[in-house]
Order: structure tokens, then C-alpha cells, then sequence
């Protein structure tokens, strides 16, 4: 699949979108898959917790 490294930044999560040709031909329109913050959270460095206004007991902005 050929997702935009560009993310979405959500109310809860990460999202990527995708067209519907990267899924198969059965599907139409776009696609977005959406990555909790709380499922992300281990793999982001300090800054960016902060940033994004989360910490990590209760992963949520």
C-alpha cells in the first residue's frame, strides 16, 4: 500500500489516507486508517508528547 507519510492529526489518532485502487479493484473512493494515540504513544519521543498534549498514563489529548 502507498499511503501519504503525511498523517492527519486527529481528535484520536493518526490518520493516513490511501486511494481505493491501493486496496483492490472491488473498493471505491478513499480510505483512512486511523492510528489511536494511545497505540503510538510508546514510540514517540518526549517533544512530541508534548506537543500533541499527551502523556503517557492516559494517552488522550
Amino acid at each position: 500500500m502507498n499511503f501519504r507519510l503525511e498523517p492527519s492529526f486527529l481528535k484520536d489518532g493518526a490518520g493516513f489516507d490511501g486511494s481505493s485502487f491501493e486496496f483492490g479493484e472491488h473498493t471505491h473512493g478513499s480510505v483512512m486508517i486511523v492510528v489511536p494515540y494511545k497505540e503510538i504513544l510508546p514510540y514517540m519521543e518526549t517533544w512530541a508528547r508534548r506537543e500533541f498534549g499527551l502523556t503517557e498514563t492516559n494517552g488522550s489529548k
